[in-house]
């Protein structure tokens, strides 16, 4: 029987400070443990007959996970322009229907409900909604 102290999970490769301590017929044997002795995923032993493995870490704590980084996503300049294009002909769509929303609360008169208000306002954004084109969202 015996117990494995180490260091926590951390992304550093070619570190690594732990100890093993054996415990047999009595007496505590106590070995260090350091980078030397850790084989990383995928690592592969050759002219060996036998090892003793243990696992320290697994899942998302292993060191080649926390240093792994997500896929960056491959877009080109003009899908860039053309987002931001989009951003922002949809603030002026939403300005341009809050205006209207306003103007029609004034020209009609009446001290409209927040309710009515809401509903102007997506009528203004369903008549304007052809300033974006179809073509430029897909």
């Amino acid at each position: 029987m015996g117990h494995v102290s180490c260091e926590g999970p951390n992304s550093r490769l070619y570190e690594f400070t732990g100890s093993i301590t054996c415990d047999g017929s009595g007496d505590e044997n106590t070995k260090s443990l350091s980078a030397n002795q850790v084989l990383l995923r995928g690592a592969q032993l050759r002219n060996t007959d036998w090892i003793y493995g243990l696992v320290v870490y697994t899942g998302h704590d292993t060191k080649l996970m926390r240093n792994s980084t997500k896929a960056p996503l491959k877009r080109s300049n003009m899908d860039h322009v053309t987002n931001r294009q989009v951003f922002l002909i949809f603030l002026a769509l939403l300005v341009l229907a809050l205006i209207s929303t306003a103007s029609s609360t004034v020209w009609n008169g009446s001290g409209a409900t927040a309710g009515q208000f809401f509903l102007n306002f997506l009528t203004f954004i369903v008549l304007y909604n052809n300033l974006i084109p179809i073509s430029l969202i897909v």
